[in-house]
């Protein structure tokens, strides 16, 4: 699994024990009672995880750890964010401006009278109609009241 790492045992087992020293910094002083045992115990269980993850996975950070670029202590301490490539930075920003889009876009509406809210009794409603089901089905109507707020859909 880790091939690609090499070195003396003694300089490992060194790099290993810094690594787990930033960890212990980062989770704190293991706790004696039982539901915080548990709480720190997944919290530092994460953390080993997702390290062993990115070292196993990322040739260059084991390359630096070697040559001693990267501080291990700060390794233990690091998040999955500050971690990640440059590459996988971008793909995560870009999927996060993607996503905000389509969750603050305005929904395209068409006011009308034709609905009647149930709330308020007025006829002030906006509508629009989405697929929501499969193809041989009628397509979901959502409609808003613009007096009162009220949403329903049918």
């Amino acid at each position: 699994m880790l091939t690609h790492i090499t070195g003396k045992d003694e300089v490992l087992t060194s790099l290993a024990d810094e690594i787990e020293e930033g960890m212990y910094q980062l989770v704190g002083p293991e706790p004696i009672d039982r539901k915080t045992h548990q709480e720190w115990s997944d919290l530092y269980r994460n953390q080993y995880m997702m390290l062993a993850r990115h070292i196993t996975q990322t040739k260059e950070t084991c390359d630096h750890l070697m040559d001693g670029s990267i501080n291990p202590r700060a390794l233990g301490m690091s998040s999955a964010e500050d971690l990640q490539s440059e590459n996988m930075r971008k793909q995560n920003e870009d999927y996060i401006k993607h996503s905000v889009y389509w969750a603050t876009r305005k929904m395209e509406a068409i006011e009308s009278s034709s609905f009647k809210c149930g709330k308020c009794r007025k006829n002030q409603c906006m509508y629009t109609q989405a697929q929501t089901r499969s193809a041989d089905e009628p397509m979901t109507t959502f409609v808003f009241c613009v007096n009162c707020g009220h949403r329903w859909k049918f």
